[in-house]
């Protein structure tokens, strides 16, 4: 006896309705399960523990909060905002994460605002949802860090660019780097690409365009600058202080002033430099940064360079622990929280197929914006640390891949637009990315529950 089996994946396909499901997911969606996981995580642990740098910059809230300079390597603003939450809310996890936990929900938001720039709703969706569930992001955007409002306003900034809001744009960018000064990947991203796109339609010398930029160049250094300068006038930080040892010689004599014995006072003093305004600033900053010294040549397990960050090689799957929780119960120990950086290999490892996608949709000519702008912002953001990491070794904080995932998750929709017309394979590769990325997200996410 025979029997035939016929099986029609297309009929299946169909009757899963897989195209239908992101038409039922709005950003809102998203939004409320970023707010919700956030509110979750805010509180392990709940034992006032800080997490990974939490530790320098709440304390910095603190000091600044009683007029004390703190931390004048970075910008001031991120520690101010820190300061007046504490102040507002307290002095616990509550007070210290709410405010990255707004960041992280409405830089979502805004990032959904710019996807729609390029994308139909539904795409615009899928993007904002690979930003919301990146592990990487998420757990950086849950933390009292700097990242997190200085994503936050640079991400308004280059959505108020793109919408040739040039004043209020150069505005949110000074904002974002008086936050942290590494938002100047996401700035130097959009001013290449405004003007690669200027020579390429040929107005790079209209007086309009001119105008425009110099408008946003008074504006940005106008309130960076002006920003800087009123926190070195009224917080007065030095560059660092120094301690001066002098020796003063007291030589007793006799009656008959002649020499009986010598003593000797030593005299400590701690000398301040301080900075006197911006421009000093921003040069100890500078040279603060450009001296420190290449002491990352991590070997083994802590060995995480950049090229890493994008590819499965050398500790790509073994991600930098900031805080773990164990309990035990008997002989059996088991992990509770941890806190673990980690970049979404769903999105990571798109890296290069997205960058060849946007070099081939520029050679065709075809969606022209969009893939100059995430090619530029994947080149700005990602190839500096690739730079360092290979000729000094010393960036290895995969961390800082964070200013390259936003333009990842803006070019995954465009690197399947740029693979396949079909729209059914289209929804089917997207649905099977994200199930990947959640996945991640589930096995490294703070709480443990599948580790």
């Amino acid at each position: 006896m025979n029997m035939k089996i016929e099986f029609d994946f297309g009929k299946l396909f169909s009757s899963l309705q897989l195209k239908k499901i992101p038409s039922k997911i709005k950003i809102h969606h998203i939004l409320i399960a970023t707010l919700l996981l956030h509110i979750f995580v805010m509180q392990f642990p709940s034992d006032g523990g800080m997490i990974f740098d939490e530790v320098h910059y709440i304390k910095a809230a603190r000091d600044t909060m009683i007029g004390l300079p703190a931390n004048a390597e970075h910008p001031p603003l991120a520690k101010i905002l820190y300061a007046g939450s504490i102040g507002f809310f307290g002095d616990w996890w509550f007070g210290w994460r709410i405010i990255p936990l707004i960041c992280s929900v409405l830089s979502v938001a805004v990032f959904y605002v710019i996807a729609r720039k390029f994308f139909s709703e539904k795409k615009a969706v899928a993007a904002s949802a690979f930003l919301a569930f990146d592990t990487l992001f998420f757990v950086n955007m849950s933390l009292a860090l700097l990242d997190p409002p200085a994503i936050l306003f640079a991400l308004i900034g280059m959505e108020r660019f793109l919408s040739k809001k040039w004043k209020t744009s150069a505005l949110m960018f000074a904002i974002a780097v008086l936050m942290k000064e590494t938002a100047l990947f996401i700035l130097i991203a959009v001013l290449v690409w405004k003007a690669v796109k200027s020579v390429r339609k040929h107005t790079i010398k209209n007086k309009i365009h001119l105008l425009n930029f110099g408008v946003f160049a008074m504006v940005f250094l106008a309130a960076s600058i002006g920003g800087l300068q009123m926190y070195d006038t009224i917080y007065k930080p030095t560059t660092g202080t120094t301690v001066a040892v002098s020796v003063q010689a007291n030589v007793v004599v006799d009656s008959n002033q002649q020499p009986v014995t010598t003593t000797t006072t030593t005299i400590t003093q701690t000398l301040a430099t301080p900075i006197k305004n911006a421009f000093e600033h921003i040069e100890f900053s500078w040279k603060y940064y450009t001296g420190l010294v290449p002491s990352i040549n991590a070997e083994g397990l802590d060995y995480r360079p950049p090229w890493g960050w994008i590819l499965p090689a050398e500790n790509t799957f073994n991600p930098p622990h900031y805080l773990t929780v164990v309990t035990t119960a008997g002989d059996v120990t088991k992990t509770a929280i941890d806190w673990v950086s980690m970049v979404s290999p769903g999105i990571a490892f798109m890296y290069l197929p997205i960058v060849i996608a946007a070099l081939w949709l520029i050679r065709k000519r075809e969606n022209m914006e969009l893939a100059s702008l995430v090619l530029v912002w994947c080149l700005t953001a990602y190839v500096p640390w690739l730079l360092l990491g290979m000729f000094v070794q010393r960036m290895t904080f995969n961390y800082y891949f964070i200013y390259t995932i936003p333009a990842l998750c803006l070019g995954i929709p465009m690197f399947w637009d740029a693979v396949t017309k079909d729209a059914k394979k289209k929804t089917l590769a997207v649905l099977a990315q994200f199930g990947v990325v959640l996945v991640a997200f589930a096995i490294y996410f703070p709480v443990v529950l599948l580790r």
